[in-house]
């Protein structure tokens, strides 16, 4: 019932998280976001119960050294001029700290919340498996092999002749093409993998347009976890298998491949032939 508080929840690494420091009845002494000294391992996630206040104070905010105005901030001062609470959440919590969560978090959508259902035109000779959503208006063309859990938004293409695999998400107007192979990927609307294409574990950005056989690799050799730049230093994303991270806008030329954890900024295209081997930040 308190007035202001946020929800907070245990975690073993709190090095990613903003964390709390509590009294024994959970009023908030301090907040540090991304905390270089371990304190404390309660996570701040991101759910509040503020009042109009907190605008003001934001105002009055300096910029980070991050280079951000931090809300983290603008908490722990409301929190030295009035009572403040951490109160512990329940339930299951899926943190959205990096790009690649989102495939964690579409797993879990489809696996708890998909209700199947086909309101498209399915060919006689497409092929479908398992718990799937297929929006209005959408085409599912001959030889189309789409194995649920799946959600495919309206008005999309898909086939003739392509593979969709289980934990896809496609948005709204997107294309799966002939002889692409879909694999626990998540495509904003519009975004298109028009022919010969393989994506896997990756996320693609609204309007993305995959030229003719591009590929996203989405394992090493060593079969080690991926890692990916982020500010400049390699990060473990906890995954075996992750693909690519394609910003709104992205254009690949034909035959572009991209190694596994690569990011392309918005907006970014590649030439034909491209191997994508370090993440690109901004068009050329």
């Amino acid at each position: 019932d308190a007035d202001r508080a946020a929800l907070a929840r245990e975690v073993a690494d709190p090095r990613l998280y903003g964390i709390y420091e509590t009294d024994p009845d959970g009023r908030v002494r301090r907040l540090v976001e991304k905390p270089t000294e371990i304190f404390s391992h309660l996570a701040n996630i991101g759910a509040y119960r503020l009042g109009s206040e907190i605008f003001g104070i934001l105002e009055q905010a300096p910029v980070s050294p991050r280079g951000e105005i931090e809300l983290t901030d603008a908490v722990q001062s409301l929190a030295r001029q009035r009572p403040f609470y951490a109160l512990a959440a329940t339930g299951y919590w899926i943190p959205i700290g990096y790009p690649w969560h989102l495939l964690d978090a579409n797993r879990y959508w489809l696996d708890h919340y998909l209700q199947p259902a086909v309101h498209g035109e399915i060919s006689s000779r497409a092929e479908i498996t398992g718990p799937v959503y297929i929006g209005p208006g959408t085409v599912v063309r001959s030889g189309a092999v789409i194995e649920g859990p799946a959600w495919i938004g309206p008005d999309c293409r898909i086939g003739p002749n392509c593979w969709i695999r289980p934990y896809t998400t496609l948005g709204r107007n997107c294309v799966v093409g002939h002889a692409s192979e879909i694999k626990e990927s998540v495509f904003f609307d519009g975004a298109r993998a028009p022919h010969q294409n393989y994506v896997g574990d990756s996320i693609l950005g609204e309007s993305v347009n995959l030229g003719c056989g591009t590929i996203t690799a989405n394992l090493r050799h060593d079969e080690a976890q991926v890692r990916s730049m982020v500010r400049g230093a390699l990060v473990e994303t906890g995954r075996k298998k992750l693909g690519a991270i394609l910003g709104d806008g992205v254009h690949t030329g034909i035959n572009t491949s991209i190694y596994p954890g690569r990011k392309l900024w918005p907006g970014v295209s590649t030439l034909p032939g491209s191997v994508v081997t370090r993440d690109i930040e901004f068009p050329a």
